[in-house]
């Protein structure tokens, strides 16, 4: 199978995890609003969300697939299945173990996740409840996308991939059984979410654990050991996991900003979830598909291969980024009206998240770039690198969120992540000499031609959103709707005929495979 063809099943699955999880966001939206409920529900989601994202994007698989391709390589498969049951089984050991220290710590992590909520009673103490409830999905999603990283390791993509779509169709059903509420009504319907989101973990972990029972290959489950495997994993799981989330980890950092000012918090939750959607496609495939193409080239010795794999994903991620950039910052507000505003989510809610978004749109291509960067690093479990990055993202997303704030309101926290996402993509950049080298005068010529060609697309929604305005100021939402389907469409057609008329998509993308 080629890479660009697993690359699209896992990216399609995605895609369809994320098109599913809007339907959800929009329910919650609409049942929860932007007020207290909303607020506290959304901070407690906020590391489960942030868990999916990291463990969905190959955030365990940067620390196990190198370690464990080694081992097949070097000492078999019977033996490298041994260590990924041991790997497993201690995961799940010390997952309950946090999942507990959480349950009794609860009101701090609170208070580091929103320190602005400790003026507000009410809210901190709801809080704190649904993070209880909500928090055991990161111990059974953990251990399930740790099985997910076995199965990726072998090239079994299907069943990690496509676990995540059930689980948003699991929260749609419970969001379909709650009413439009009162600010009362909406308090009990947040512990019915919460409950929610730990179930949808339940379901994530049978989903891939029966997988695994249907094709094991060399896997056998150990009890936990301390062996030289086992303490060279726990040594990068963590630190690669954290180095790859880096842009899920600036979220949070954001959202701590943002807890200073009422609503805050959700309008940055539902922003971040649209400008979500097409890094999504980019991350969960090259956390899945690039990271295994590139350990297993290494291991093989074949460093060169892995450069120029490295080289064209970056082509191609930027292929997605840069007109998603584009149509996000010039179509924000459009988006907001037609996705988020109805129910409990008012005009202001969609006119504050919209202001968001514009600024998060601005670091969709270097968090594209910064996920294609980092992986030969992973491969080569060589962290220090990233983890420089995902630090440097994280301070500079709260400084200069804190400072932006003050000077343009709520869209200078939007900004101040984008910036922390662009000091990310550079650091990675600055030590990526391998895949600067791939980079051939061609590539360099290619990427100049997707941005111009993003520009022209730029500038024919300008026109189109012109000429469409008394449709998008229509009260119904089905022509709002239309419009704004109608300004994708024409946008995407300009940006496509653009790009593969100058050749700036390049026909060895889609047809290069491994040899």
């Amino acid at each position: 199978m080629s890479l660009a063809r697993s690359s699209l099943v896992v990216g399609l699955a995605a895609i369809a995890s994320r098109l599913i999880g809007f339907a959800r966001d929009v329910m919650i939206a609409r049942v929860l609003g932007a007020g207290m409920a909303a607020d506290a529900f959304l901070l407690a989601f906020r590391l489960p969300n942030v868990a999916r994202r990291v463990f969905g994007e190959g955030g365990l698989n940067a620390g196990f697939v190198p370690l464990y391709s080694r081992i097949r390589a070097e000492r078999g498969e019977a033996e490298a299945g041994r260590f990924a049951g041991q790997a497993m089984s201690g995961a799940a050991l010390v997952l309950l173990g946090l999942t507990g220290l959480v349950e009794l710590a609860a009101p701090v992590v609170v208070m580091a996740l929103g320190a602005g909520y400790a003026d507000d009673a009410d809210k901190f103490a709801l809080a704190v409840t649904y993070t209880r409830l909500a928090f055991p999905f990161v111990a059974l999603a953990g251990l399930a996308s740790l099985i997910g990283a076995y199965l990726n390791a072998d090239r079994r993509y299907t069943a990690a991939a496509m676990a995540p779509v059930l689980v948003n169709v699991l929260m749609i059903a419970v969001l379909l059984m709650l009413d439009v509420p009162d600010e009362e009504t909406a308090i009990r319907q947040g512990w019915w979410l919460s409950l929610a989101v730990s179930a949808s973990g339940l379901v994530h972990l049978g989903i891939v654990f029966v997988a695994l029972l249907r094709h094991p290959g060399g896997f056998t489950w150990r009890r936990p050991r301390l062996t030289p495997d086992i303490r060279r994993l726990a040594r990068r799981v963590l630190p690669a996991t954290a180095a790859s989330g880096a842009t899920q980890l600036a979220v949070v950092v954001a959202t701590a900003v943002a807890s200073q000012e009422a609503s805050a918090v959700s309008w940055l939750y539902y922003a971040d979830r649209v400008a979500q959607l097409p890094l999504s496609l980019i991350g969960v495939a090259v956390g899945t598909v690039l990271l295994s193409e590139v350990a297993a080239r290494l291991a093989a010795g074949d460093h060169h291969g892995a450069a120029i794999a490295q080289a064209r994903a970056l082509e191609g991620a930027l292929a997605l980024s840069l007109p998603a950039a584009v149509a996000l910052a010039i179509l924000a507000e459009p988006i907001t009206m037609v996705l988020f505003q109805r129910g409990a989510f008012g005009p202001d809610d969609a006119a504050g998240t919209a202001a968001l978004l514009r600024m998060l749109a601005l670091g969709l291509p270097a968090a594209s770039i910064a996920k294609v960067l980092a992986q030969p690093f992973f491969a080569r479990e060589a962290l220090r690198i990233p983890i420089v990055g995902g630090l440097s993202c994280l301070v500079v997303t709260g400084l200069a969120g804190y400072a932006l704030n003050s000077a343009l309101g709520i869209a200078g926290i939007g900004l101040g992540l984008s910036l922390g996402l662009g000091i990310n993509a550079l650091v990675l950049w600055g030590a990526a000499r391998s895949t600067a080298e791939a980079l051939t005068a061609g590539m360099a010529r290619r990427v100049i031609l997707l941005l111009a060609a993003s520009l022209v697309m730029g500038l024919g929604l300008v026109a189109g959103m012109r000429g469409l305005a008394p449709w998008l100021a229509m009260d119904h939402l089905a022509v709002k709707a239309g419009a704004l389907a109608l300004l994708c469409g024409g946008g995407l057609a300009l940006y496509a005929g653009m790009a593969f008329a100058t050749g700036a998509i390049a026909p060895h993308i889609l047809r290069w495979r491994r040899s």
